[in-house]
């Protein structure tokens, strides 16, 4: 399997903190990763490494073959596009601009709008390309900013929490995008925090705990009830989808009584 993503013995942090510690991970050419754990667990920091925005302490992040930190910007914007958490815009881009800004790398191409328009049908974002994009709900950004992504054309994605915003169906419809990129050779590497969002999507789950990566597997050898109770600190149980034999992860049931408040 082709490496994309390498990194080595990597440390890395901000502020003069470590925040991640001694991280080794590779990650494959048509392959889909989901980064989980806790919050606070370095999964943001260690997609920010990835992308090149945080540069290693220590140890070595490679993409394909080549040292990151060696790459100019615009070849490393042409490689890999990266989907922040949130985005903040405040300037009156209409949602197709927004698109169009994930071109940039490219210059003037023949086939930008059809890049543009392709990407805004894939995200179900057509009818608001004409909107102001801060009139957008948070949901509607968060497509916007999904098509910007897809429009870039890189070869790797690092997306950080797409669905948080979403309702199911898009939810839904990020998964079959994820899974078509990756048929055709691309490679995805997401945070999620929903962990049977995760066993649905991933080829490979990364469970990350204190900054280091605690199991890296299959969603079946990852998400069993010990693996869970040990990185999240509670009990579940763990059954299988009936359809595809994906582990779902169910919270166990609380006994005892509730407290109420006086104002109840």
């Amino acid at each position: 399997m082709t490496v994309v993503l390498r990194c080595e013995r990597m440390t890395a942090g901000l502020n003069g903190r470590d925040l991640l510690h001694d991280v080794s991970l590779e990650v494959h050419k048509g392959e889909v990763v989901a980064l989980v754990g806790p919050n606070g667990a370095g999964k943001s920091t260690l997609l920010s490494v990835l992308a090149g925005d945080i540069p290693p302490r220590a140890g070595s992040v490679t993409l394909f073959d080549r040292p990151l930190a060696s790459y100019k910007p615009k070849e490393l914007a042409l490689l890999r596009s990266v989907l922040p958490q949130q985005a903040i815009i405040q300037f009156s881009f209409t949602a197709r601009e927004i698109v169009r800004m994930g071109r940039s790398p490219h210059g003037d191409m023949d086939d930008e709008i059809l890049a543009i328009e392709h990407a805004i049908s894939q995200t179900d974002s057509s009818h608001l390309a004409h909107r102001i994009f801060p009139t957008l709900s948070v949901g509607e950004q968060a497509r916007v900013s999904l098509a910007r992504v897809l429009a870039q054309e890189a070869p790797l994605l690092l997306l950080d929490e797409p669905t948080a915003a979403l309702d199911l169906r898009h939810q839904q419809l990020v998964q079959q995008i994820a899974r078509d990129y990756a048929n055709a050779g691309a490679t995805i590497v997401m945070i999620v925090h929903d962990l049977n969002y995760a066993a649905a999507l991933a080829d490979r789950i990364v469970l990350m705990s204190n900054g280091s990566i605690a199991a890296n597997g299959g969603p079946s050898a990852i998400l069993t009830p010990a693996m869970v109770r040990d990185v999240f600190e509670c009990d579940v149980v763990v059954t299988y989808h009936p359809e595809d034999g994906t582990p779902v992860v169910l919270p166990m049931k609380k006994t005892g009584s509730v407290v109420r408040s006086s104002g109840d």
